[in-house]
């Protein structure tokens, strides 16, 4: 009975992961607040898990810029360039696309399973 009282006011005392500051949509989380995310989100403490989903949400921004650069020079071209040149831009579009469904996948799984969480159900 002590420990279990020890326990529970150590998991009181301990930050939580503040991801409702950040992306109110994703709302509150219960986990104990592990990571500091200084670069995205100016000093959040975060959970593990809510880390990693922003980690890849900036990667997927990122990517996603990229591929619409690409498919602005590609529309640009009109012949101007030598046709290796522009297969290649379009081999290296089409992996980030690749790259897109993976990211926003895994995005989807690791959302599911904090919801999951969040519910109580797991």
């Amino acid at each position: 009975m002590f420990s279990e009282d020890t326990n529970k006011h150590f998991t009181d005392q301990q930050p939580r992961c503040e991801i409702a500051k950040t992306l109110v949509e994703e709302g509150e989380c219960q986990w104990p607040g592990e990571v500091h995310l200084a670069s995205l989100l100016y000093g959040s403490l975060l959970c593990a898990a809510h880390a990693e989903l922003l980690k890849l949400r900036e990667r997927f921004k990122s990517m996603l810029g990229k591929v619409f650069e690409m498919d602005q020079w590609l529309e640009s071209v009109n012949g101007e360039a030598d046709e290796l040149r522009v297969r290649r831009a379009e081999h290296h579009r089409n992996e980030l696309v690749e790259q897109l469904r993976f990211h926003r996948t895994r995005m989807d799984l690791m959302r599911d399973e904090l919801l999951l969480d969040k519910d109580g159900t797991t």
